[in-house]
């Protein structure tokens, strides 16, 4: 895995700032755009790695129902309050995760 990032980030409370070499976490930020997901309601969220999408979708399209990834290891799964996605919707996921 290659960082193709850097500065300093404030998650769960405490500060971080991106390592010089690879370490035990790894950073997870991703942000809706307007309208993604319009109608649908979101109950949990989870990164998955190694995954391989299955069907065709939109390019760039950042989230994906479990249903449409193949394979890889869920390495995170967050339960969240039920949020109705609508046009003006923009929800912010963050985590860190710890490579044990």
């Amino acid at each position: 895995m290659t960082s193709l990032f850097g500065g300093y980030y404030h998650a769960a409370g405490q500060g971080w700032i991106v390592a010089d070499a690879p370490g035990p976490n790894i950073y997870v930020e991703a942000l809706m755009d307007f309208g993604e997901g319009v109608g649908e309601t979101a109950h949990s969220w989870s990164v998955t790695l190694g995954g391989a999408p299955v069907g065709a979708h939109p390019a760039g399209i950042m989230w994906l129902p479990g249903t449409a990834l193949a394979g890889g290891a869920i390495v995170g799964g967050f339960d969240i309050a039920p949020a109705l996605l609508g046009k003006t919707s923009r929800e912010r996921f963050r985590a860190i995760l710890k490579i044990v």
